[in-house]
């Protein structure tokens, strides 16, 4: 007997729908910052992850979330990087930041300002940084209609408060003793 086919969430339909938009911006990104490593992977994947923009296995596959698409080209500039990376050093160790640093000097910039996105909210749109020939590239990969540019929500950090013992930062919580 067979089992009834479960319907697909709103999370899913969200991450069907600009999976190939997605994959088009990885790979345009790809072989644009590759020509300054010269690196080879062997496949490159577009996932549905809850909390991980991307990764690299030992098998010299690249895995990318699929809202990398939804973020500001800088920041989508320095996930590639990063992962294409990792493809000779698998590690975070100083010759990986050496690396990282030939083609994006101010990395630390740039992974500060990815740590403030967040990945709540399936209602994500392509962001207003798109333009000139990549736009119209990226742009023949969605399904139509398409429904307009907005920027990804960031997350608002709570300041710790000043003088309390014990207060981690980014959390207002006390230590009771």
């Amino acid at each position: 007997m067979r089992t009834p086919r479960r319907r697909a969430t709103s999370r899913t339909q969200h991450y069907l729908r600009y999976k190939e938009y997605a994959r088009a911006v990885v790979h345009v990104k790809l072989a644009y910052w590759n020509q300054l490593y010269g690196f080879r992977w062997r496949r490159v994947a577009i996932r549905n992850q809850r909390t991980c923009w991307g990764s690299c296995s030992s098998a010299k596959n690249l895995n990318f979330n699929y809202k990398i698409a939804f973020l500001p080209a800088r920041l989508q500039d320095y996930l590639i990087v990063h992962e294409l990376c990792h493809l000779k050093e698998f590690n975070h160790s100083p010759a990986f930041w050496a690396l990282v640093a030939r083609a994006l000097p101010h990395w630390p910039q740039l992974k500060r300002e990815l740590d403030r996105y967040s990945f709540a909210g399936r209602s994500l749109t392509p962001a207003r940084h798109h333009a000139g020939a990549l736009r119209r590239a990226w742009l023949s990969y969605l399904p139509a209609p398409y429904p307009g540019p907005r920027v990804v929500r960031r997350v608002r950090k709570i300041p710790a408060r000043a003088g309390v013992r014990g207060a981690k930062r980014g959390h207002a919580a006390r230590r009771r003793r």
